[in-house]
């Protein structure tokens, strides 16, 4: 077997798939047709795409079974190739993606300005309480550290 691009590979005659033409397969199931379709982005959802582009595909082409998953960037626009239903499947995918990635963003906001208020409230109460001293010690003589029923932490 030859690849397009380039290098050989050896294959059992029996696992190679049987030729198919559109409408007739050679002593084979027939396959549904495949189909092209591309769905317009806005600017908005191009640059979210563009941010999230491996994540969304990673979740929409396995769950949609769609055969590829391509961005043009420069007409605005996600081509998607696979069965119609795949395809139909992989764009009420995208749609849910792309409604709830406003409110996954505000919420990401959301996250980060209490984790800073976590930080800067950490902070001040190690200011108040004085020194604050780290090591690290092995597992063997951490009892002589530690004390009976901590007795040497303040």
């Amino acid at each position: 077997m030859r690849f397009l691009a380039g290098g050989d590979s050896i294959v059992e005659s029996l696992r190679i798939r049987p030729a198919f033409s559109r409408g007739v397969a050679a002593s084979g199931p027939t396959s549904a047709p495949l189909a092209k379709q591309t769905l317009k982005l806005t600017d908005g959802l191009l640059a979210w795409w563009v941010l999230n582009e491996a994540r969304v595909v990673a979740d929409v082409m396995p769950k949609s079974l769609l055969l590829a998953m391509s961005l043009d960037a420069k007409a605005k626009a996600i081509s998607l190739f696979g069965t119609e239903k795949a395809i139909a499947t992989a764009k009420m995918l995208v749609d849910i993606h792309a409604k709830h990635q406003g409110d996954i963003q505000k919420r990401q906001h959301e996250r980060e300005l209490l984790a800073a208020k976590l930080q800067q409230e950490r902070e001040r109460k190690l200011k108040a309480q004085g020194h604050r001293l780290e090591f690290g010690i092995s597992k063997e003589v951490i009892g002589l550290v530690v004390g009976k029923s901590g007795k040497h932490i303040l």
